[in-house]
């Protein structure tokens, strides 16, 4: 059960990255860089978002050369959080659940990440996470 007027859905869409840049930093001699986008069809993608694009860096130690560095940008991008669809909601305290089992809201499986149960008392509200791998690329 859902209580009415808590249920959010992915808050954080418009910000989210949708470029990741891989950058080698430390005792080389030139900096080795990167970049992956995230998939075409995700609704963050820059080809959604009207050519707007939102970068990530990820600065790293030890990258030996610009196939690695490409490869690690391609992973960054692929595993992006925002291709993950995340809600939100409150209901009313049930103790019986547990994080990471699946969770059937408006005919859709998902996966608990987190809950809680505070503050414990009468008509308390029990706050779930979940989330759900989205249907990018076909």
């Amino acid at each position: 059960r859902v209580i009415n007027g808590t249920r959010v859905v992915n808050p954080n869409l418009l910000d989210a990255p949708n470029a990741h840049r891989v950058t080698s930093i430390g005792a080389v001699s030139a900096p080795i860089t990167a970049v992956a986008f995230v998939d075409p069809t995700a609704p963050h993608s820059r080809e959604n978002r009207g050519g707007r694009i939102i970068v990530q860096d990820h600065q790293l130690q030890g990258i030996p050369s610009q196939e690695q560095a490409q490869l690690m940008a391609d992973a960054f991008a692929a595993a992006d959080p925002a291709t993950f669809e995340k809600v939100q909601f409150s209901g009313p305290a049930d103790p019986r659940h547990d994080v990471f089992t699946v969770v059937r809201l408006n005919g859709v499986n998902y996966l608990e990440t987190a809950w809680s149960l505070n503050p414990l008392g009468h008509n308390a509200q029990h706050a779930h996470t979940l989330q759900r791998s989205r249907v990018v690329g076909g």
